[in-house]
């Protein structure tokens, strides 16, 4: 069944400059059994949450979520279209770091339209997000 959602309240757009970096799971050290976060994927959710937090929140609202992912175009593409991290990781990294900040938790998200291509010639990498606020369900 398919959800026709017509009613957008305040809606939240921001683009995040940086190379993007599919969600990866917190690995251990091996020696301690600490847990921690690779430095590019910290590095990536850090220029997410900057960004994000400029751009306000909508709160307790339930939302749309649009995540465009821009990735660098290799010297020699092997494909038409990016084949670096899948899809559903790229948009579970942008989730996962916005959340807290744009919205209060990611359960939230009633939908979800995302895709990802190269950049164009002198265009940066990085993501463009748009959150919209749903009134009038419930």
């Amino acid at each position: 069944m398919w959800i026709t959602i017509d009613h957008v309240g305040r809606v939240i757009s921001f683009r995040v400059e940086t190379t993007p970096v599919p969600w990866q799971r917190p690995r251990t050290d091996g020696r301690s059994g600490r847990w921690f976060v690779d430095r590019t994927s910290q590095r990536c959710r850090d220029a997410i949450r900057e960004v994000a937090s400029q751009n306000g929140s909508l709160g307790l609202a339930f939302v749309v979520l649009t995540i465009e992912a821009i990735i660098p175009r290799p010297k020699k593409a092997s494909y038409p279209f990016p084949t670096i991290g899948d899809l559903d990781n790229h948009c579970k990294m942008l989730e996962d770091s916005i959340q807290g900040i744009s919205f209060a938790d990611d359960r939230q998200v009633v939908a979800l339209h995302s895709h990802k291509r190269y950049t164009e010639p002198g265009e940066p990498p990085g993501y463009i997000v748009k959150v919209e606020e749903i009134v009038g369900i419930g």
